[in-house]
């Protein structure tokens, strides 16, 4: 389909395959920012992990609940990568990644509320000193309900991500 509505001297461009155009590339740069988005988010998810496991060393009486936020956060870890390779595969195919796909990385969306907490997590087990460990288990004492709501919030947004594979997949 040629971009002319015509083949006369006088060619006027076809809205319609502009349209279609422009479209696809805003689709494709959509398919780009998400597979971005969902990298950054994995790589929050890797310190806060490495944070987790040098605080486990650092507070052995908080070992239970430290063990939950290494479970919840390799579990988030786990669905992203399958989420970025979904992305990728759509990418390399030139097929358009599904619209429930790209709404995950909207301003304010699941992505981005996982990313922040994340963040959250890590500013809380920031806080680690492995040769205090009365401190640590203080600080731990301290901090577990926030922690605890921010675990609930990443498994909300991790239910989100898998509900959106499994759309993805019909």
């Amino acid at each position: 389909m040629s971009g002319y509505l015509d083949d006369s001297p006088h060619r006027v461009p076809n809205s319609s395959f502009r349209f279609q155009q422009h479209t696809k590339s805003l689709s494709t740069m959509a398919e780009l920012a998400l597979a971005s988005s969902i990298i950054a988010v994995l790589q929050i998810s890797g310190t806060v992990l490495k944070s987790a496991f040098k605080y486990l060393h650092g507070a052995k009486d908080a070992r239970e609940n430290i063990e939950r936020v290494i479970v919840g956060i390799g579990t988030i870890e786990s669905v992203l990568s399958c989420l970025k390779e979904l992305v990728e595969k759509q990418n390399n195919s030139g097929s358009a990644s599904a619209p429930s796909l790209i709404m995950l990385n909207e301003p304010g969306g699941p992505l981005d509320q996982c990313k922040k907490s994340l963040e959250d997590l890590l500013r809380k087990l920031g806080h680690i000193n492995p040769l205090k460990k009365a401190a640590n288990i203080l600080i731990w004492s301290l901090r577990e309900k926030e922690i605890d709501d921010i675990l609930k919030n990443i498994e909300r947004q991790k239910s989100l991500f898998v509900l959106a594979l499994h759309r993805d997949q019909l």
